[in-house]
């Protein structure tokens, strides 16, 4: 079980910017650089990680933003979001 996140620079959707991955109990952390956080790009991204690893993902919670509005379509992992 994990949660998800991004650390982000300059607060422009067309920035880059790092998608951050914790592991809940052994806070082994994952980190993907985006080239920028449309909601798009995220999903895309993430869903390449769980591809090449489906073994460690069993679930992902992310906050509400509007970059993870895409998530719910992840294959292979369940998504949650957590409440504000």
């Amino acid at each position: 079980h994990w949660e998800g996140d991004l650390v982000k620079g300059v607060r422009r959707k067309n920035q880059p910017a790092l998608m951050t991955l914790t592991e809940r109990t052994t806070r082994f952390e994952v980190v993907i650089k985006i080239p920028d956080y449309r909601a798009s790009t995220c999903k895309r991204l993430l869903q390449n990680e769980i591809d090449r690893h489906p073994a460690w993902f069993k679930s992902i919670t992310f906050d509400n933003g509007s970059e993870f509005a895409d998530m719910t379509k992840i294959k292979g992992c369940q998504i949650y979001f957590a409440h504000p």
